[in-house]
């Protein structure tokens, strides 16, 4: 839960099954994961920046790029990966290119791996299997992909999960920011867990009792 004060607070109790107790921590769990989150998103902009690769600049080769903020070293490794493409847009397009070949059939053309039976067509597998091939090779990019990982050090190791964190509101990437960055990964962690185990114990019981 976030206050005017721009706070989002821990869970004020363990979760011990109590659904109706526990209920306003899970309420305040669910409200803080989604504002932490897009802090964190926002804070990891600024991480994945200060490696100098994006979208616009792909790396060569799988790299890492260390960043030494502090109590808290980061180590970034970026790489270039295929985007896939989404299933949808595939299939649209599968879809357009078997209209283009009714279109032709229609207008008495002949196609390689298409022939007709009465009124209906049929296309061989391997020609499909082609065709897919070529659209999905049309509609992916290349992309960087960032994976960050970090370690603390001194006081802030010490720390643990914090009883709440104050949101900033700078993005550049300092050591205040880093360390706002880590608590907000910690509390986060334990939010996350809370949230599930109460929604696990919301699901009804399926174990069978065997009665003697």
């Amino acid at each position: 839960m976030t206050t005017i004060d721009n706070v989002v607070q821990n869970v004020k109790h363990e979760f011990d099954g109590d659904l109706t107790k526990c209920h306003l921590d899970y309420e305040r769990a669910k409200q803080g994961v989604e504002i932490a989150e897009e802090r964190i998103t926002d804070l990891e902009e600024s991480i994945k920046a200060a490696t100098g690769y994006s979208n616009l600049n792909l790396p060569r080769t799988t790299t890492q790029t260390e960043i030494d903020l502090g109590e808290i070293q980061i180590a970034v490794k970026s790489e270039t990966r295929t985007k896939r493409p989404a299933y949808k847009k595939a299939v649209e397009r599968m879809e357009e290119h078997l209209s283009g070949i009714a279109l032709l059939l229609f207008q008495g053309r002949e196609i390689s791996g298409v022939y007709e039976q009465g009124r209906t067509a049929f296309v061989e597998v391997e020609t499909l299997l082609t065709s897919y091939e070529i659209i999905v090779a049309g509609i992916t990019s290349p992309e960087v992909k960032h994976t960050i990982r970090y370690e603390t050090a001194g006081k802030l190791k010490q720390e643990g999960v914090p009883d709440s964190v104050k949101i900033g509101d700078k993005t550049d990437l300092t050591e205040k920011t880093a360390a706002e960055y880590v608590r907000l990964d910690r509390l986060t962690g334990s939010l996350v867990s809370f949230a599930k185990q109460y929604e696990a114990a919301l699901e009804p019981d399926t174990t069978t009792k065997v009665t003697p």
